[in-house]
Protein backbone atom coordinates (compact mmCIF):
# COMPACT_ATOMS: atom_id res chain seq x y z
CA UNK A 1 0.00 0.00 0.00
CA UNK A 2 1.37 3.32 -0.84
CA UNK A 3 2.15 6.12 1.56
CA UNK A 4 2.02 9.51 0.99
CA UNK A 5 2.95 12.04 3.27
CA UNK A 6 2.02 15.80 2.31
CA UNK A 7 3.21 19.07 4.32
CA UNK A 8 3.41 17.16 7.14
CA UNK A 9 4.70 19.19 10.25
CA UNK A 10 5.28 18.26 13.95
CA UNK A 11 6.34 20.09 16.91
CA UNK A 12 6.57 20.55 20.54
CA UNK A 13 5.92 23.55 21.84
CA UNK A 14 8.74 25.90 20.47
CA UNK A 15 10.82 22.88 18.99
CA UNK A 16 10.01 22.00 15.50
CA UNK A 17 10.61 18.15 15.15
CA UNK A 18 9.29 17.96 11.33
CA UNK A 19 8.76 20.91 9.08
CA UNK A 20 6.95 20.73 5.55
CA UNK A 21 7.75 17.16 4.76
CA UNK A 22 6.42 15.41 2.13
CA UNK A 23 7.06 12.02 0.96
CA UNK A 24 5.69 8.90 -1.00
CA UNK A 25 6.87 5.74 -0.65
CA UNK A 26 5.26 3.31 -3.22
CA UNK A 27 3.38 0.06 -2.91
CA UNK A 28 6.15 -2.60 -2.17
CA UNK A 29 8.99 -0.14 -2.03
CA UNK A 30 11.08 0.04 1.11
CA UNK A 31 12.47 3.46 2.23
CA UNK A 32 14.57 4.63 4.64
CA UNK A 33 14.49 7.82 6.70
CA UNK A 34 18.50 8.11 7.40
CA UNK A 35 19.34 11.13 9.59
CA UNK A 36 21.50 11.55 12.81
CA UNK A 37 19.45 11.51 16.26
CA UNK A 38 17.06 14.42 16.60
CA UNK A 39 16.98 15.10 12.92
CA UNK A 40 12.79 14.15 12.82
CA UNK A 41 12.89 10.70 11.47
CA UNK A 42 11.30 8.84 14.44
CA UNK A 43 9.03 11.69 14.81
CA UNK A 44 7.84 11.16 11.00
CA UNK A 45 7.36 7.35 11.44
CA UNK A 46 5.45 7.72 14.90
CA UNK A 47 3.13 10.14 12.83
CA UNK A 48 2.43 7.82 10.04
CA UNK A 49 1.65 5.44 12.88
CA UNK A 50 -0.60 7.61 14.78
CA UNK A 51 1.52 7.46 17.78
CA UNK A 52 1.51 11.26 17.68
CA UNK A 53 -0.58 13.69 16.01
CA UNK A 54 0.72 16.00 13.60
CA UNK A 55 0.85 19.86 13.96
CA UNK A 56 0.04 20.43 10.33
CA UNK A 57 -0.07 18.07 6.95
CA UNK A 58 -2.11 15.45 5.42
CA UNK A 59 -1.00 11.35 6.01
CA UNK A 60 -2.88 8.82 3.30
CA UNK A 61 -2.64 5.16 3.10
CA UNK A 62 -4.02 4.17 -0.06
CA UNK A 63 -6.48 5.98 -1.29
CA UNK A 64 -7.38 6.63 2.35
CA UNK A 65 -6.50 9.79 4.11
CA UNK A 66 -5.75 9.19 7.82
CA UNK A 67 -5.00 12.22 8.92
CA UNK A 68 -5.51 15.71 7.70
CA UNK A 69 -4.85 19.11 9.71
CA UNK A 70 -7.83 20.80 7.52
CA UNK A 71 -10.59 18.75 8.42
CA UNK A 72 -9.41 17.16 11.37
CA UNK A 73 -9.49 13.65 10.29
CA UNK A 74 -7.29 11.46 12.23
CA UNK A 75 -7.73 7.56 11.88
CA UNK A 76 -6.85 5.89 15.45
CA UNK A 77 -3.46 4.54 15.50
CA UNK A 78 -5.18 0.73 15.79
CA UNK A 79 -7.36 1.10 12.90
CA UNK A 80 -4.40 2.02 10.70
CA UNK A 81 -3.09 -1.18 9.60
CA UNK A 82 0.00 -0.70 10.41
CA UNK A 83 3.19 -2.93 11.83
CA UNK A 84 5.98 -1.57 14.09
CA UNK A 85 8.99 -3.13 15.13
CA UNK A 86 10.76 -1.27 17.82
CA UNK A 87 14.64 -0.85 18.98
CA UNK A 88 13.84 -2.91 21.95
CA UNK A 89 12.72 -6.34 21.69
CA UNK A 90 9.22 -5.61 22.47
CA UNK A 91 8.53 -9.44 23.43
CA UNK A 92 6.13 -10.63 26.23
CA UNK A 93 8.80 -13.07 28.11
CA UNK A 94 6.24 -15.47 30.13
CA UNK A 95 5.00 -16.77 26.14
CA UNK A 96 6.22 -19.05 24.19
CA UNK A 97 7.45 -17.91 20.55
CA UNK A 98 4.31 -19.33 19.06
CA UNK A 99 2.11 -17.95 21.37
CA UNK A 100 3.95 -14.35 20.68
CA UNK A 101 3.69 -14.22 17.39
CA UNK A 102 -0.39 -15.70 17.47
CA UNK A 103 -1.07 -13.24 20.20
CA UNK A 104 -2.46 -10.18 18.19
CA UNK A 105 -4.17 -12.42 15.78
CA UNK A 106 -6.03 -14.15 18.46
CA UNK A 107 -6.95 -10.16 19.75
CA UNK A 108 -8.31 -10.06 16.07
CA UNK A 109 -10.33 -13.03 17.04
CA UNK A 110 -8.76 -14.91 14.50
CA UNK A 111 -9.72 -18.59 14.50
CA UNK A 112 -7.21 -20.57 16.62
CA UNK A 113 -6.12 -23.01 13.59
CA UNK A 114 -5.96 -20.21 11.53
CA UNK A 115 -3.77 -18.06 13.40
CA UNK A 116 -1.26 -20.70 14.32
CA UNK A 117 -0.73 -22.08 10.66
CA UNK A 118 -0.28 -18.43 9.66
CA UNK A 119 2.05 -17.84 12.92
CA UNK A 120 3.87 -21.19 11.90
CA UNK A 121 4.17 -19.91 8.13
CA UNK A 122 5.65 -16.70 9.39
CA UNK A 123 7.99 -18.51 11.61
CA UNK A 124 9.30 -20.46 8.97
CA UNK A 125 9.77 -17.24 6.78
CA UNK A 126 11.88 -15.71 9.53
CA UNK A 127 13.56 -18.70 10.50
CA UNK A 128 12.18 -19.97 13.84
CA UNK A 129 9.92 -22.27 13.02
CA UNK A 130 12.44 -24.95 15.02
CA UNK A 131 12.02 -22.79 18.02
CA UNK A 132 7.99 -22.30 17.87
CA UNK A 133 7.79 -23.63 21.34
CA UNK A 134 10.37 -22.42 23.04
CA UNK A 135 9.93 -19.67 25.67
CA UNK A 136 10.80 -16.23 24.94
CA UNK A 137 13.01 -15.47 27.83
CA UNK A 138 15.36 -18.40 26.66
CA UNK A 139 16.15 -16.54 23.19
CA UNK A 140 19.19 -14.15 22.32
CA UNK A 141 18.63 -10.51 21.51
CA UNK A 142 18.68 -11.48 17.25
CA UNK A 143 16.21 -14.40 17.92
CA UNK A 144 14.05 -11.94 19.80
CA UNK A 145 13.69 -9.22 17.00
CA UNK A 146 13.27 -12.23 14.64
CA UNK A 147 9.87 -12.87 17.02
CA UNK A 148 8.51 -9.12 16.93
CA UNK A 149 9.22 -8.71 13.26
CA UNK A 150 7.16 -11.72 12.59
CA UNK A 151 4.62 -10.91 15.11
CA UNK A 152 4.37 -7.96 13.01
CA UNK A 153 3.80 -9.65 9.45
CA UNK A 154 1.18 -11.89 10.93
CA UNK A 155 -0.97 -9.15 11.30
CA UNK A 156 -0.80 -9.04 7.48
CA UNK A 157 -0.32 -5.37 8.02
CA UNK A 158 -0.51 -2.83 4.68
CA UNK A 159 3.05 -1.17 5.93
CA UNK A 160 5.55 -2.12 7.95
CA UNK A 161 7.62 0.59 9.99
CA UNK A 162 10.84 -0.73 11.48
CA UNK A 163 12.30 1.60 14.23
CA UNK A 164 16.19 1.33 13.97
CA UNK A 165 15.52 -2.93 14.88
CA UNK A 166 19.10 -3.92 14.86
CA UNK A 167 20.71 -0.82 16.68
CA UNK A 168 20.90 -2.95 20.11
CA UNK A 169 22.39 -6.34 18.57
CA UNK A 170 26.17 -7.27 17.86
CA UNK A 171 27.66 -6.66 14.79
CA UNK A 172 27.98 -9.54 13.05
CA UNK A 173 24.31 -9.95 13.60
CA UNK A 174 23.08 -6.97 12.76
CA UNK A 175 24.92 -7.93 9.79
CA UNK A 176 23.32 -10.80 9.37
CA UNK A 177 19.61 -9.70 9.59
CA UNK A 178 19.78 -6.75 7.71
CA UNK A 179 20.27 -9.29 4.92
CA UNK A 180 17.29 -11.44 5.98
CA UNK A 181 15.10 -8.30 6.35
CA UNK A 182 15.71 -7.49 3.16
CA UNK A 183 15.00 -10.66 2.01
CA UNK A 184 11.46 -10.78 3.72
CA UNK A 185 11.11 -7.38 2.12
CA UNK A 186 11.89 -7.99 -1.52
CA UNK A 187 9.30 -11.84 -1.00
CA UNK A 188 6.56 -10.11 0.82
CA UNK A 189 6.94 -7.10 -1.13
CA UNK A 190 5.29 -5.43 1.89
CA UNK A 191 5.75 -1.76 2.15
CA UNK A 192 7.82 -0.50 4.53
CA UNK A 193 9.61 2.59 6.21
CA UNK A 194 13.08 2.19 8.15
CA UNK A 195 14.33 4.17 10.35
CA UNK A 196 17.94 4.59 11.45
CA UNK A 197 21.40 6.55 11.65
CA UNK A 198 23.29 3.82 10.34
CA UNK A 199 24.46 4.56 6.38
CA UNK A 200 25.21 0.74 5.56
CA UNK A 201 22.14 -0.37 6.78
CA UNK A 202 20.28 2.24 4.95
CA UNK A 203 22.26 1.26 1.87
CA UNK A 204 21.15 -2.15 2.09
CA UNK A 205 17.92 -2.00 3.25
CA UNK A 206 16.50 0.86 1.12
CA UNK A 207 15.02 1.36 -2.55
CA UNK A 208 15.51 4.55 -1.44
CA UNK A 209 16.80 6.90 1.14
CA UNK A 210 15.43 10.04 2.61
CA UNK A 211 18.28 11.51 4.19
CA UNK A 212 16.62 13.92 6.81
CA UNK A 213 18.40 17.03 8.42
CA UNK A 214 16.69 19.77 10.72
CA UNK A 215 13.34 17.78 10.28
CA UNK A 216 13.66 18.03 6.42
CA UNK A 217 14.11 15.98 3.78
CA UNK A 218 17.41 17.39 2.43
CA UNK A 219 17.88 14.68 -0.41
CA UNK A 220 16.03 11.39 -1.68
CA UNK A 221 17.83 9.15 -3.47
CA UNK A 222 18.56 4.68 -4.42
CA UNK A 223 21.20 3.91 -2.31
CA UNK A 224 24.07 3.97 -5.02
CA UNK A 225 22.89 7.53 -6.43
CA UNK A 226 22.96 8.46 -2.90
CA UNK A 227 26.53 7.04 -2.08
CA UNK A 228 27.98 8.65 -5.37
CA UNK A 229 26.31 11.72 -5.65
CA UNK A 230 25.59 13.77 -2.24
CA UNK A 231 23.80 16.63 -2.73
CA UNK A 232 25.81 18.67 -0.17
CA UNK A 233 28.94 18.84 2.06
CA UNK A 234 27.34 18.08 4.93
CA UNK A 235 25.55 15.25 3.58
CA UNK A 236 28.97 13.82 2.04
CA UNK A 237 30.39 13.88 5.75
CA UNK A 238 27.71 11.95 7.25
CA UNK A 239 28.19 9.29 4.96
CA UNK A 240 31.72 8.85 5.32
CA UNK A 241 33.59 10.95 3.39
CA UNK A 242 36.46 12.15 5.61
CA UNK A 243 38.25 13.86 2.95
CA UNK A 244 36.33 17.17 3.02
CA UNK A 245 38.19 20.87 3.35
CA UNK A 246 36.79 24.29 2.69
CA UNK A 247 37.60 26.14 -0.65
CA UNK A 248 40.05 29.26 -0.03
CA UNK A 249 39.40 29.94 -3.83
CA UNK A 250 40.12 29.29 -7.37
CA UNK A 251 43.54 28.16 -8.83
CA UNK A 252 42.58 28.57 -12.08
CA UNK A 253 40.27 26.82 -14.46
CA UNK A 254 38.49 23.74 -12.57
CA UNK A 255 40.93 24.05 -9.92
CA UNK A 256 40.31 25.29 -6.27
CA UNK A 257 43.06 25.84 -3.63
CA UNK A 258 42.17 24.11 -0.04
CA UNK A 259 41.61 26.68 2.61
CA UNK A 260 44.56 27.58 4.36
CA UNK A 261 47.18 26.01 2.13
CA UNK A 262 49.19 25.75 -0.92
CA UNK A 263 47.10 22.38 -1.96
CA UNK A 264 45.18 22.82 -5.51
CA UNK A 265 42.98 20.07 -6.37
CA UNK A 266 41.26 19.84 -9.61
CA UNK A 267 38.40 18.45 -10.53
CA UNK A 268 36.81 16.75 -13.45
CA UNK A 269 33.29 18.73 -13.05
CA UNK A 270 32.77 22.80 -13.20
CA UNK A 271 32.89 24.44 -9.33
CA UNK A 272 29.30 26.00 -8.76
CA UNK A 273 29.34 29.86 -7.10
CA UNK A 274 27.89 28.81 -4.26
CA UNK A 275 30.11 25.20 -3.35
CA UNK A 276 32.32 25.83 -0.24
CA UNK A 277 33.73 22.65 -0.09
CA UNK A 278 35.97 19.94 -1.98
CA UNK A 279 35.88 15.86 -1.51
CA UNK A 280 36.72 12.72 -2.03
CA UNK A 281 36.33 9.47 -0.27
CA UNK A 282 39.42 7.89 1.30
CA UNK A 283 38.96 4.50 -1.35
CA UNK A 284 39.54 7.00 -4.45
CA UNK A 285 43.41 7.95 -2.82
CA UNK A 286 46.40 6.12 -4.17
CA UNK A 287 49.38 5.72 -1.56
CA UNK A 288 52.83 4.72 -3.61
CA UNK A 289 56.37 4.91 -2.11
CA UNK A 290 57.71 8.33 -2.38
CA UNK A 291 59.95 8.36 -5.46
CA UNK A 292 57.54 7.09 -7.66
CA UNK A 293 57.42 8.64 -11.30
CA UNK A 294 53.53 9.43 -10.57
CA UNK A 295 52.69 12.40 -12.19
CA UNK A 296 49.87 14.61 -13.53
CA UNK A 297 46.90 16.87 -11.15
CA UNK A 298 46.00 16.06 -7.43
CA UNK A 299 49.52 14.26 -6.43
CA UNK A 300 50.98 15.28 -3.56
CA UNK A 301 53.72 13.79 -1.63
CA UNK A 302 53.40 13.35 2.25
CA UNK A 303 54.20 12.07 5.23
CA UNK A 304 52.01 8.56 7.11
CA UNK A 305 50.75 9.63 10.36
CA UNK A 306 48.80 6.54 10.56
CA UNK A 307 48.66 2.96 9.22
CA UNK A 308 45.79 0.77 10.25
CA UNK A 309 46.08 -2.94 8.30
CA UNK A 310 42.12 -4.25 7.83
CA UNK A 311 42.92 -7.36 6.36
CA UNK A 312 42.17 -6.72 2.64
CA UNK A 313 42.76 -2.89 3.13
CA UNK A 314 45.15 -0.60 4.84
CA UNK A 315 43.22 2.59 6.14
CA UNK A 316 46.25 5.95 5.95
CA UNK A 317 46.01 9.33 7.54
CA UNK A 318 48.59 10.81 5.34
CA UNK A 319 49.82 14.62 6.54
CA UNK A 320 50.31 16.63 3.16
CA UNK A 321 53.37 18.79 2.78
CA UNK A 322 51.55 22.14 2.43
CA UNK A 323 48.38 20.63 2.53
CA UNK A 324 45.55 18.90 4.45
CA UNK A 325 45.81 15.56 6.12
CA UNK A 326 44.00 12.97 4.28
CA UNK A 327 42.48 9.91 5.03
CA UNK A 328 43.05 6.99 2.12
CA UNK A 329 42.03 3.17 2.22
CA UNK A 330 44.40 1.29 -0.10
CA UNK A 331 43.70 -2.44 -1.04
CA UNK A 332 46.81 -4.35 0.12
CA UNK A 333 47.28 -6.01 -2.79
CA UNK A 334 47.97 -2.61 -5.45
CA UNK A 335 50.91 -1.94 -2.97
CA UNK A 336 52.71 -2.98 -0.16
CA UNK A 337 52.08 -1.33 3.29
CA UNK A 338 53.80 2.12 4.27
CA UNK A 339 54.88 2.15 7.58
CA UNK A 340 54.22 4.75 9.84
CA UNK A 341 56.96 8.15 8.94
CA UNK A 342 57.42 6.78 5.40
CA UNK A 343 57.50 9.51 2.60
CA UNK A 344 54.78 9.10 0.08
CA UNK A 345 53.28 10.06 -2.93
CA UNK A 346 49.06 10.38 -2.61
CA UNK A 347 47.13 10.69 -5.67
CA UNK A 348 43.17 10.99 -6.98
CA UNK A 349 41.97 11.38 -10.51
CA UNK A 350 40.42 14.75 -11.25
CA UNK A 351 36.61 12.54 -11.95
CA UNK A 352 36.98 11.07 -8.27
CA UNK A 353 36.63 14.77 -6.60
CA UNK A 354 33.55 16.86 -5.79
CA UNK A 355 32.81 20.06 -4.89
CA UNK A 356 29.67 21.04 -2.85
CA UNK A 357 27.90 23.18 -1.22
CA UNK A 358 27.50 22.93 2.49
CA UNK A 359 24.14 22.56 2.84
CA UNK A 360 20.93 22.18 0.58
CA UNK A 361 18.16 24.24 1.34
CA UNK A 362 14.93 21.65 0.09
CA UNK A 363 14.49 18.01 -0.82
CA UNK A 364 16.72 16.96 -3.51
CA UNK A 365 15.78 15.15 -6.11
CA UNK A 366 17.96 12.89 -8.36
CA UNK A 367 20.87 14.64 -9.19
CA UNK A 368 22.67 14.67 -12.62
CA UNK A 369 24.07 11.54 -13.94
CA UNK A 370 27.41 13.96 -14.60
CA UNK A 371 27.58 14.60 -11.03
CA UNK A 372 29.39 11.75 -10.00
CA UNK A 373 31.48 10.94 -6.51
CA UNK A 374 33.27 7.89 -7.46
CA UNK A 375 34.56 5.73 -5.41
CA UNK A 376 37.69 2.77 -6.58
Amino acid sequence: MKVSLDGLGLRYGDVVAVQNLSLTVEDGQSVVLLGQSGCGKTSTMRCIAGLEVPSEGRISLGEHVVYDSASGANVAAHKRRIGMVFQSYAVWPHMTVLQNVTYPLVVKRTRKATARARALEVLEMVGLAHLADRGASNLSGGQMQRVALARSIAMQPSVLLLDEPLSNLDARLRDDLRVELRRIQQETGLTSVYVTHDQNEALALADRIAVMQGGRITQLAPPAELYDRPASASIAKFLGVTNAFPIGGPAGRGSVVVEGSQCVVTVAEEVAPDDTTVCFRPEAVEVRPAGDTTEGPNTWTGTVRVAVFQGNSVRYSVDLHDGPVVDAVCEVRRGPVQPLGAQVVVRVSPDRVRTLPEETSSTTPATAPDAVLVTS
